[in-house]
């Protein structure tokens, strides 16, 4: 390496340092489009099972509010229409 001018050391710096650049840009680019993939796998496939989740949810905790008794009532209510 000391036989070696300047000039062509750093131009071949240089075109190390942008070859390692470009496989890092490359490496991103692929990763951030395996991203994308799976968000609209996300999207489409499990949010909309967790929203029919979050809608049965909601409906179970409307259910005992229609009741005409409350909650705790219930077991005595049918305690004695099984006697």
């Amino acid at each position: 390496m000391k036989n070696i001018k300047l000039g062509p050391k750093l131009i071949g710096g240089f075109c190390l340092t942008a070859i390692v650049a470009l496989a890092i840009g490359l490496s991103g680019i692929s990763g951030m489009r395996d991203l994308s993939e799976n968000m609209d796998d996300i999207g489409h496939v499990s949010l909309p099972s967790v929203e029919y989740l979050l809608r049965t949810k909601g409906s179970l905790a409307d259910l005992p509010t229609n009741l005409p008794f409350k909650p705790g009532q219930l077991l005595a209510v049918a305690k004695k229409l099984l006697r």
